[in-house]
Formats: structure tokens, sequence, C-alpha cells
């Protein structure tokens, strides 16, 4: 998609902006990565030493929702043993804060069951079992973790 080289010496720095394309049900995803490939000389071929990609973060596009739609999301959930994820009213807004974090990330709504922590193009999807109970959310991270919390029962 845009190719940069600069040759310094013996040594050969590209960087280019790469676009992922998939089909997705009935539409398109797409990612969008930065990329940088260091090489360097060695007689008449040159090596690959260093290649790094970082995703780009496309800014999400917030659905509105009323407040009573989405108080079934406010509960606990475990993250692991003893990290815990307490989804919480903060500010008119719906919150998400992790064990031991003195703030949290505010939950900007994109479908019915998925939000994006700060807006920052990470999802986190709530799971519901047959009654439309929330039972846990699933999050995928860029870097391919897939973390699933399950819901705690709630404090008497």
């Amino acid at each position: 998609d845009s190719l940069h080289a600069q040759q310094i010496g013996t040594t050969l720095v590209v960087d280019y902006i790469r676009h992922d394309r998939w089909p997705l049900a009935d539409s398109t995803f797409t990612t969008t990565w930065r990329a940088l490939a260091v090489f360097t000389r060695g007689g008449s071929t040159w090596q690959l030493v260093r290649h790094s990609l970082a995703w780009l973060v496309q800014p999400v596009h917030a659905l509105p929702v009323d407040s009573t739609a989405l108080q079934p999301f406010v509960g606990r959930y475990r993250i692991a043993p003893g990290y815990i994820d307490d989804v919480h009213w903060e500010g008119g807004h719906l919150v998400a804060t992790a064990s031991g974090q003195a703030h949290g990330a505010q939950l900007v709504p994109v479908s019915d069951n998925a939000f994006s922590p700060d807006g920052l193009g990470a999802v986190l999807v709530f799971e519901r079992d047959a009654h439309g109970r929330i039972t846990g959310y699933v999050q995928a991270y860029p870097d391919g973790r897939i973390v699933r919390a399950p819901r705690l029962p709630a404090a008497r």
C-alpha cells in the first residue's frame, strides 16, 4: 500500500503501511499495520535482521444505547484467578476496572453485546445464556490473545 526505503551504508530500512482484508459474514474486516524491516548487506545479498508490525488503531463509532440496555452488563468478571474485572457505572458511562488498577476503561458500545474499551479498537464481547442473561465476556487482543472472563455471582 505504501513503501519507503532508505539505505544508509550497508543498512536498508524499509517501512510501509499494510492493510489486511478478509470477508466476515456479509462485510469485509480490515486491519491496518505499520511494518518496519531492517536489512544489512553481506556481500551481494541482503539479510533481514529485524521485522516488526504495529497495529494501527482505528477509532470506533459508538452506537447510541440507553442506560437501561447497558445495566445487565454491570457485574464482576474473573479474568484470571485473583484478577477481577469490575464493570460498573462511573460518570454516566459503563466502565471496566481490573484488580489493582486506579482507573478503568470506558466501555464504548459498538453493537448490542460488544464494546471497545476506551474506543481504541480492541473488542470485548459479552456472552449470554439461552435466557438472555450475561454469563461472561470474551476479549480479543491485537496480538492474537483471547481472554474469556466468566461472570461471578453477585455479592450478597
